[in-house]
């Protein structure tokens, strides 16, 4: 039996998850400030990640690896957990 389906319902079940909006004049925070403003630690993290991403990145070019851009990669997935 094929399942049904309510549009109707589904964009209202949408609606429900925003917010509503604060009194006119206050202004909230921005969800993503973090990236318009990073922190000093935030951008040294991303600089000392970088710099070692490329440093494996030129280990696999030298080594011929048939696929370096693995290297990187794998710096940037096993820094993810720190």
């Amino acid at each position: 039996m094929p399942s049904l389906s309510f549009p109707l319902l589904d964009r209202i079940g949408r609606l429900r998850a925003f917010r509503p909006l604060g009194p006119p004049g206050v202004q909230s925070k921005l969800p993503l400030s973090w990236l318009l403003a990073p922190t000093p630690s935030a951008i040294g993290f991303a600089l000392r990640t970088t710099a070692a991403a490329l440093i494996a990145l030129v280990i696999a070019l030298w080594m011929e690896l048939d696929d370096p851009q693995w290297a990187a990669m794998t710096v940037w997935i096993v820094a993810q957990g720190s």
